[in-house]
């Protein structure tokens, strides 16, 4: 009986078993885990020319064509192919991952650039249209953010190999024929991941910028559409992670003695609540 409960929480269809031995085995996701992800999901057969993603709309959804194609158009121009065992959505996806909340996802810093006239979207938003491939539709799982996003936050390891798949998925892209600043926009996605840049990163980003003369401007406008600043860029790594360095010399501070006083978790936790640093961090 156990060997076959343990079985029925392994099996997958043909079609995901694929999936799983393409995409997310090799970024370390366990059988079970593979499972518990696509039980959230929903099978969409999509017709040819059938929308997944609208440019300046907001996206929902999470896709991973299970097989068929997706047509990429920017500005009535086809740009790109996505294939079979590539996801749709997924920056927006990230970028809600890292959010409490998406009920303004368009900070002033970025409303501001749009009064100014900048071509500017919400990292929540869009900025291609992706529809299923006109000539031979699309089968695809597809995840509401909200939900994949609460299971997720309550199971870390999942969570760190999706985000492994999508990243893989993101450079794959990148030998795409997008355009250079789209192009860019993918690979600093990928690089950012993390919360961290190093200096070798660094370099190839700005040897990447003078080859295809990408501006600063451009630079600068792409961070912020990460929810990245310049400053933050220049030091490596963003502002969460140095609380959190500040955090851990507090930590071991209060337990110099061996021992953690009530006091002393009373400062944590205001230390926690003042900077956003959840527990899972601490």
């Amino acid at each position: 009986a156990y060997i076959l409960a343990e079985r029925s929480d392994t099996y997958m269809p043909p079609d995901q078993a694929e999936l799983y031995n393409r995409v997310f085995k090799q970024q370390g996701m366990s059988p079970g885990e593979f499972v518990k992800l696509m039980k959230l999901s929903e099978k969409k057969e999509l017709k040819p020319g059938e929308p997944m993603a609208q440019a300046g709309g907001k996206q929902h959804h999470l896709y991973m064509i299970s097989s068929g194609e997706a047509d990429v158009v920017h500005d009535g121009e086809q740009v790109g192919h996505i294939k079979t065992q590539q996801f749709v959505g997924e920056s927006p996806f990230l970028y809600y991952m890292n959010e409490d909340s998406t009920e303004d996802p368009v900070p002033s810093s970025k409303r501001e650039n749009m009064a100014n006239g900048n071509e500017l979207a919400s990292p929540l938003i869009s900025h291609c249209d992706v529809s299923s491939g006109h000539n031979v539709g699309a089968v695809a799982y597809t995840w509401e953010f909200d939900k994949l996003r609460s299971y997720l936050k309550s199971h870390p390891h999942a969570a760190q190999t999706l985000q492994g798949s999508i990243s893989a998925d993101l450079t794959k892209k990148v030998d795409a024929s997008w355009s250079p600043l789209e192009r860019y926009r993918t690979i600093v996605q990928g690089t950012l991941l993390d919360g961290h840049v190093s200096i070798i990163e660094k370099e190839k980003l700005a040897h990447f910028r003078k080859k295809h003369r990408i501006t600063m401007k451009d630079h600068n406008i792409v961070l912020d559409g990460l929810s990245w600043t310049k400053e933050e860029f220049e030091r490596g790594y963003q502002q969460l992670e140095e609380d959190l360095v500040a955090y851990e010399k507090l930590l071991r501070n209060e337990l110099k003695s061996g021992t953690l006083s009530q006091a002393g978790r009373e400062k944590l936790r205001r230390y926690r609540v003042s900077v956003g640093l959840n527990l899972e961090r601490h």
